[in-house]
């Protein structure tokens, strides 16, 4: 049983480089977001398919994986290229002020 669970976790290195509890189980999404929390800076949608496709031993199309960025919660940095909060190189404080003039806008 230990075993079975122990599969579905899912973990990934903070920036002090702890290691961290980041997502479960074995879908895709689980997976990207793995991916983007173990990159120390945002990565192409081409390099996040492959890393994608090895980690679940699968082939899975890049444009699935586009797609799957898309409806989660990655940030979008330049042409294709995708990341997460921690990778935003602006304060706490400069993202809240980007969010709100964002929503005001």
């Amino acid at each position: 049983m230990i075993e079975q669970i122990d599969d579905s976790l899912r973990y990934s290195t903070a920036n002090d480089g702890t290691i961290q509890l980041s997502s479960v189980g074995r879908r895709v999404t689980t997976v990207i977001e793995e991916v983007l929390n173990e990159s120390p800076v945002p990565l192409h949608y081409l390099v996040v398919s492959e890393r994608v496709q090895e980690a679940l031993d699968r082939p899975l199309q890049a444009r699935y994986i586009l797609a799957t960025l898309h409806s989660m919660d990655a940030l979008y940095f330049d042409r294709g290229v995708y990341g997460t909060w921690r990778h935003m190189p602006l304060s706490v404080e400069e993202q809240a002020v980007v969010l709100r003039s964002w929503r005001i806008g």
